[in-house]
């Protein structure tokens, strides 16, 4: 079942996540913001999704040196 996963880019973080799965019935499960959204937590989940970003930049701003933009690339 090699390459099955249909892939998307995350609007949150900007990497790929899973939109489709051989089996998995539910595309709510692969995508954290529409499963919150269908719960009606889309407030706690954009909350999250700025403290995980401000926590990202954190930690990669206690690397001196560090290409900056780096940094800013996670929004």
């Amino acid at each position: 079942m090699e390459e099955t996963i249909d892939w998307v880019p995350d609007t949150d973080f900007g990497y790929e996540i899973a939109h489709a799965v051989p089996g998995v019935d539910d595309p709510e499960i692969l995508q954290p913001r529409l499963l919150y959204a269908r719960q009606g937590r889309t407030g706690e989940y954009d909350t999250m999704v700025d403290r995980m970003k401000r926590e990202r930049r954190e930690y990669l701003a206690s690397f001196p040196g560090l290409d900056e933009a780096i940094v800013k690339s996670i929004g």
